[in-house]
Order: structure tokens, then C-alpha cells, then sequence
């Protein structure tokens, strides 16, 4: 690429990046994130000039930018590869050979580990896991999950990959009714399954206590190791004076082994919505966070669509059904690192 191409591509992606700063400069630190997934997506990383940028336009400290550069694996504050693989070395992957087939990419590349190659197109990572560990072994190639890798085939990593279809087992299917067709359930899809019709017969006939209450008699429990009672969870949240007050969705699964939240992701993304809704006509929140790990390129595409989808459709929304009750969602987005 010549010089004034690359000046007029350059020229292009700073007046995206100040025209998406402007639109979070209120957020202040609470934006960093996002202003740093998105510089990442303009340029693959984040130079000295952009963090200034980033610095006066959030009001942020230079210095705990970079802190938070230093953080998450997936922000770089020197220049790598145009394309990324980063390959899992986590139990399940390096119990199925991904060391191997690491050892022989970097030669194939003619490349080391963490380094760039020399026409700058390759960066070569060792991870933790990336939830794929049902498709052992596996990698991320930029955004795009390539599965199941054979270590005799040394061009792996070129070849275009569908999205990987569920693997879901079982004869009672109620979280997973609508995963593993390989097709995400759209909004349609989900109406048709009886999908939001409790929202409008709890926003006209239960008050938050009585969605609580039905909550606690279920017997539900968080999905994590703790097992938490969601009744008592939500029902500390209403009774809480504070204000305001949020649905926070932790969708960071990154232990070993781990990979339930991606699959009801990626395969049925209105039932995670219209769950934060009813939490939040429950504890009396009109916003709710999903916050979704960086590694899931393919879950956060779908979560944003149907997000986007269900608020056309009138589901996220002010006054839902003419109460009053409003409800909103927004995806925030990790970077290689297990927060929560």
C-alpha cells in the first residue's frame, strides 16, 4: 500500500474514532472500554497518540489507560499482526494436541510466539480458554472460531470457517429448547415459541413483589458454583434504597471447560433479553448491562442483532404495555482477562 493511501485510510479511521468518542464522552472512565474496543477495531491497537485522545476525550489519566491496556490480553499498545491466532492452551485444547499444532504454525508462519511476522500480516498467541472446548482443540483466527483443528494440516488457519453449530445433549430441553439446530432463534423464530408473552402479562398483572415471589417458589438458582437462590438475590436488589439500580448479566464464563452462556448466546439471544427484563421489572431497574467476554466474537454479534431486533418490536422500550415501567440493554464487552 502506498503512503497516501494509507495517510487517507489513517485520515478515515481517526474521524470514525472521534466521531464514536464523541458519542461516550459522558461515560468517562466508565467508557474506556468501550473506546478501546473501538480503536482496536479501527487500527489493531492503540498508539500513543490515540490513548491521548482517548485520555482527553474521557477525562481519563494517561497513565490508567494504559493500566488498563495492560490488563486485558486482547489490547496491545505496540503494533501486532494485521490477522490474530490466538491458539487455547488450556486443559481440554492442550490435552487434544493444541501445543503441538501451535509449534508447528509458528514455523509454517515463520514466525515466533507473540512476535509479528515480517510482512506484518501474522501474530501468533498462546491463551487461556476461549469456551470452545467442546471443538478441542480450538482457536480464534481475528473473529472467527476455527474448530476441531487436524495438526497435519498446516494451513488451517486460512481456510473460512461456518459458525460452529451447538452441541447440546439431553432429553429435557427447557434453557436449551431452541439451541443446537446451528441456526441462531430469531425473533420470529422466538414469537412463535410462545417467546415475551410473559412480559405483557407481568407488567399488568404482577407487581415486582409477586414476580419475586414466584422467583423464590421456583426453587431457581444462579447458574455459577455458588448456586445463589435468584429469589433472594433479586428480592435484596428491590428492597435496596439505592438508586438507580441495574440488571447486570455476567456473561465472562472463562473457567476451563466452561461454555454454557455462549451457546444460549449465540442460539436462542431473546431468552437471555427477555430474562434481564423481567429482573428488572422485579428489583425496579430501567437499564441492564450484558456484559459478554471478549473472546465470543460471534455471541456478541448476535446479542447486539437481537437486542437491536427487540427494540423495534417494542420489547425494550419506555412505558412498556402503557406501564410504567422502561427497560433498555446495553452490551459491554471484556478483553481476554476473567473479571466476575
Amino acid at each position: 500500500m502506498n503512503m497516501m493511501c494509507e495517510d487517507k485510510i489513517i485520515s478515515s479511521n481517526n474521524k470514525e474514532l472521534m466521531d464514536g468518542l464523541s458519542a461516550i464522552e459522558d461515560y468517562g472512565r466508565s467508557g474506556l472500554l468501550p473506546a478501546l474496543h473501538l480503536a482496536h477495531n479501527l487500527f489493531g491497537w492503540v498508539s500513543e497518540e490515540v490513548a491521548r485522545l482517548i485520555s482527553d476525550v474521557l477525562r481519563v489519566p494517561i497513565a490508567d489507560i494504559y493500566g488498563v491496556i495492560e490488563f486485558y490480553s486482547m489490547f496491545y499498545s505496540e503494533r501486532v499482526g494485521k490477522n490474530i491466532i490466538r491458539v487455547c492452551g488450556d486443559p481440554a485444547c492442550s490435552m487434544a494436541g493444541s501445543y503441538n499444532i501451535l509449534d508447528d504454525l509458528c514455523r509454517t508462519i515463520g514466525v515466533e510466539l507473540n512476535s509479528v511476522s515480517g510482512d506484518g500480516k501474522w501474530t501468533v498467541e498462546k491463551v487461556n480458554c476461549i469456551g470452545l472446548c467442546e471443538y478441542a482443540p480450538a482457536a480464534l483466527v481475528g473473529t472467527k472460531s476455527h474448530l476441531d483443528i487436524q495438526p497435519k494440516n498446516f494451513e488451517w488457519y486460512l481456510d473460512s470457517k461456518p459458525k460452529p453449530i451447538s452441541r447440546v445433549y439431553g432429553d429435557l430441553r427447557i434453557l436449551t429448547r431452541n439451541c443446537g439446530s446451528g441456526q441462531t432463534c430469531d425473533l420470529s423464530d422466538y414469537l412463535s415459541s410462545g417467546g415475551y408473552k410473559s412480559i405483557e402479562k407481568m407488567v399488568k398483572q404482577f407487581t415486582p413483589q409477586m414476580v419475586i415471589d414466584e422467583i423464590k417458589d421456583s426453587g431457581l438458582v444462579g447458574r455459577g458454583g455458588a448456586a445463589f437462590p435468584t429469589g433472594i438475590k433479586w428480592e435484596s436488589a428491590y428492597l435496596s434504597e439505592g438508586s438507580p439500580k441495574y440488571v447486570v448479566c455476567n456473561a465472562d464464563e472463562s473457567e476451563p471447560g466452561t461454555f454454557k452462556d455462549r451457546i444460549l448466546m449465540e442460539d436462542d439471544p431473546h431468552q437471555v433479553i427477555e430474562g434481564m427484563i423481567i429482573a428488572g421489572y422485579a428489583i425496579g431497574a430501567s437499564k441492564g448491562y450484558l456484559y459478554i467476554r471478549g473472546e465470543y466474537f460471534e455471541a456478541i454479534d448476535v446479542m447486539r442483532n437481537a437486542i437491536d431486533d427487540a427494540r423495534c418490536a417494542g420489547y425494550l422500550a419506555n412505558n412498556l404495555y402503557q406501564s410504567d415501567f422502561s427497560f433498555d440493554i446495553e452490551v459491554r464487552c471484556g478483553a481476554g482477562a476473567y473479571i466476575c
